[in-house]
């Protein structure tokens, strides 16, 4: 059977960072934000019921990220219906994944809402990022051109360091050490 491993953590942990380097040791690597970008891109079922949920976001050329994102990441309530409208279409596109692995295989996905969204119940493993909030606030903020308010918004409607270690099987704390890291990422292959 193949086997796949869940990754996941707050923003900002360095998530991507560890998904590189396991699919530089050999499994196939997905991102759950790389599938929604896709979606938005091509599903123009999931854009409609975005759109109809959030008017607001949906100009001449279809959803301004952007807007979208600031109106969601300031009101929990509109955070869980985009939530509602997008992990039915994000998990359908997972499994097709699953669904060409082979035996043998290791599939890693990169999943901020891994637990939440039901996605970790395909998982064989699932593994959490951790990092200190200061540490995640400068990356979200460098990577993502965003203003420490920005960030803080987003930080405010994602879960604590502490559901992520309540619910993983492994907990890797980031302490900014690419060569750690690395590490880490060979450990958790030799565990699945």
């Amino acid at each position: 059977m193949p086997k796949i491993i869940g990754l996941t953590g707050p923003s900002g942990a360095g998530k991507s960072l560890l998904s590189k380097y396991m699919g530089r040791l050999g499994p196939r690597v997905i991102r759950a934000d790389d599938i929604y970008g896709n979606l938005l891109a091509k599903n123009r079922e999931m854009v409609q019921e975005i759109a109809t949920a959030f008017p607001n976001a949906f100009g001449d050329v279809g959803i301004d990220r952007s807007v979208l994102a600031k109106t969601v990441f300031d009101d929990p309530e509109k955070l869980r219906i985009l939530n509602c409208i997008t992990h039915k279409y994000i998990i359908r596109e997972i499994q097709l994944e699953i669904d060409r692995l082979s035996e043998g295989d290791v599939l890693v996905i990169e999943a901020i809402y891994l637990l939440e969204s039901g996605i970790s119940t395909l998982c064989d493993l699932t593994v959490a990022m951790v990092a200190p909030a200061s540490e995640r606030m400068q990356r979200v903020m460098t990577r993502d051109g965003v203003t420490k308010a920005q960030a803080e918004s987003r930080f405010k409607n994602q879960n604590t360091d502490d559901f992520y270690t309540r619910h993983c099987d492994i907990i890797i704390e980031n302490t900014n050490s690419e060569v750690e890291l690395e590490k880490q990422a060979v450990k958790i292959l030799e565990v699945i």
